[in-house]
């Protein structure tokens, strides 16, 4: 059922990248990148970095400390977390400082997931 509703969540996400020319950039990813370089992505490009951003992982909030809660929750960054990602299987770690709990889901996945983005832009 979660893998379900992750697929829909995607599908409704990629349809309206879809139907928008340039989609707006996260504002996580935007910290990472000059105006000059945003400017230049296409809207693949933007999509598959707010897929990265946003969709690429999973978070178990359940286990947070309650002082920690609004924090996580509105300021996760993913690219804290990378290194751990496998190349050809889901990894769950726990960030002991948190306590959240956090599904990445492979390089597969995510390059499978690119791969659906830009043939939606084709």
């Amino acid at each position: 059922m979660k893998n379900f509703c992750f697929i829909v969540l995607l599908l409704i996400t990629i349809s309206v990248y879809a139907t928008n020319d340039k989609p707006e950039l996260n504002e996580t990813a935007r910290k990472y990148y000059s105006d000059q370089q945003v400017e230049s992505f296409s809207a693949s490009k933007i999509a598959k970095l707010n897929y990265y951003y946003t969709e690429s992982f999973e978070l178990d909030l359940s286990k947070v400390r309650e002082e920690k809660l609004h924090e996580v929750s509105t300021n996760f960054d993913i690219t804290n977390y990378e290194s751990y990602r496998k190349r050809n299987r889901d990894h769950t770690i726990v960030d002991e400082e948190t306590g959240v709990r956090i599904k990445l889901y492979s390089w597969e996945t995510v390059f499978h997931y690119y791969k659906l983005i830009e043939n939606n832009y084709n």
